[in-house]
């Protein structure tokens, strides 16, 4: 007799989402060339991308996703930790938008995971791109409150991103880099346009008043080295490079930093020029990844990934000085009874150099399985976090004089003084690690079963000097279907 011999043919396993096939069991959109709606000054702003991308609601946090605060989303590029908040406007990337998931391999937020995706460069062509945006005074209308208060700036910015192949059949390769610098005067106590004094509740006189007596007490409103305007310049690069020397094992690896200056912090029409400080934002990170395929038809993944990344932040005053506060009437008419109070900040900041540090290191390991086609699909993870955190200075070390009015400064007659005098380093440490296996049943086209068992836990550290405090907890929870 005629014998019939059938077998399910082996199907290469497939480890990414993309617009039109997204992961099984997750409420996630991507971003779908939507650029109109960003300026170009703002291209490459993760935050400002994904406010593009319907089901989110933008706060003054960030991104909001069915309520949760922003401080629950998690931020990723290509699935692992992200500290930076932007990208070069060049860099090709996808973003993806996860709300919810079933899948019990993917966590760590909340809110939403925003991943961005950074591809690998094309083994076929080699593709160039360069933007450059330029945004000046001459080019923009306001009115005269507009520019009174400094509304106008300059801005330019350019950026350049190249991908193609380094080596042939060896190496490909994916770099963008982007720099900006945006200025614009500074209205301030020294010598802003009389209609920001108007405009801020303070009568020019008042003004006038407090400068005479800051030169008679010998009290400076301004130091060497302080810019005349207000300036932020920002610098940032990502790279990425693959080995494709065999197809089916795979290295990348991805480095990127971001970099931002800005001086004049918190500078206002009631301030003087002194009050002012300088500001550096830095972040940067590597990630290593291998991948390895194996078994019929590739049916067998592997992957291994390995990332850093550290964030910097630094404020520092322009000088070390006690801050000055002196409060007028904010109505010309002093007898009125509704007559506010405002407060003109003279001297230093009074704040010493404020530092924050947070480094992170994660690990993972990823397999993927795929039995009878793709009818199942098996997918486990092993994950390890590693977060650190250190905060120093920020403190009222310098002091702050208050008076109650412009006689009171003149009489050199304080209300009140408030200092720190002592301001411990705050340092803390967190360990998250979890394992989680997740199987998908695929009967049909039409029709797809999720689910899957995480099994995690997290231990946290805080240290600020003497005192300690420490949590663990671990859990395990079901997936869903």
């Amino acid at each position: 007799d005629a014998v019939k011999v059938q077998a399910n043919k082996p199907v290469r396993v497939s480890t990414g989402a993309s617009p039109s096939s997204p992961d099984a069991g997750s409420s996630e959109r991507f971003n779908e060339g939507v650029v109109s709606g960003i300026s170009p000054t703002d291209a490459g702003n993760i935050i400002n991308t994904v406010s593009t991308i319907p089901g989110g609601v933008m706060v003054g946090g960030g991104l909001s996703m069915l309520g949760a605060n922003s401080s629950s989303n998690l931020t990723t590029l290509n699935g692992m930790a992200m500290s930076g908040g932007s990208l070069p406007r060049a860099a090709r990337v996808d973003t993806r938008v996860t709300g919810a998931t079933f899948d019990a391999t993917r966590g760590g937020f909340s809110g939403a995971n925003i991943d961005v995706r950074l591809g690998a460069g094309s083994r076929n062509y080699q593709n160039r791109s360069v933007f450059t945006t330029f945004d000046g005074t001459a080019l923009q209308a306001t009115d005269a409150v507009g520019r009174a208060l400094g509304v106008t700036n300059t801005n330019w910015r350019a950026s350049a991103g190249m991908d193609g192949e380094a080596v042939r059949n060896a190496l490909t390769y994916n770099i963008a880099v982007d720099a900006s610098r945006n200025t614009r005067i500074r209205p301030d106590l020294l010598g802003a346009d009389p209609l920001a004094y108007e405009l801020s509740g303070v009568a020019v006189d008042s003004v006038q008043r407090v400068r005479a007596l800051a030169a008679q007490n010998g009290l400076p409103l301004t130091f060497g080295g302080v810019s005349s305007g207000v300036r932020r310049d920002a610098l940032s690069a990502v790279a990425r490079l693959d080995d494709t020397r065999d197809t089916a094992r795979t290295h990348s690896l991805v480095l990127y930093v971001n970099e931002s200056r800005a001086d004049n912090e918190g500078i206002g029409a009631l301030s003087a020029p002194s009050v002012g400080s300088e500001r550096l934002d830095r972040a940067a990170g590597a990630q290593w990844a291998l991948g390895r395929y194996s078994g019929p038809g590739f049916s067998h993944y592997r992957n291994s990934r390995l990332n850093v990344s550290s964030t910097l932040a630094r404020t520092t005053p322009f000088n070390d000085r006690p801050a000055v506060d002196v409060l007028v009437r904010t109505l010309a008419d002093a007898t009125a009874n509704d007559a506010g109070i405002a407060a003109l900040s003279l001297g230093g900041r009074g704040l010493d150099e404020s530092t924050s540090q947070r480094s992170t290191g994660e690990a993972s390991h990823e397999e993927w399985r795929n039995f009878k086609g793709r009818r199942h699909q098996v997918k486990a993870i092993v994950w390890g976090r590693v977060d650190g955190m250190e905060q120093q200075g920020g403190a009222m070390t310098n002091g702050r004089y208050a008076f109650a009015s412009l006689g009171d400064f003149a009489a050199n007659r304080p209300s009140s003084y408030s200092r720190t005098l002592s301001n411990p380093d705050r340092r803390g440490e967190s360990w998250n690690s979890a394992a989680a296996v997740s199987h998908t049943y695929n009967p049909s086209r039409f029709l797809t079963l999720l689910y899957g068992l995480p099994l995690e836990g997290n231990r946290r550290v805080t240290t600020p000097r003497r005192n300690e405090t420490r949590e663990r907890s671990l859990g395990v929870n079901p997936g869903g279907v």
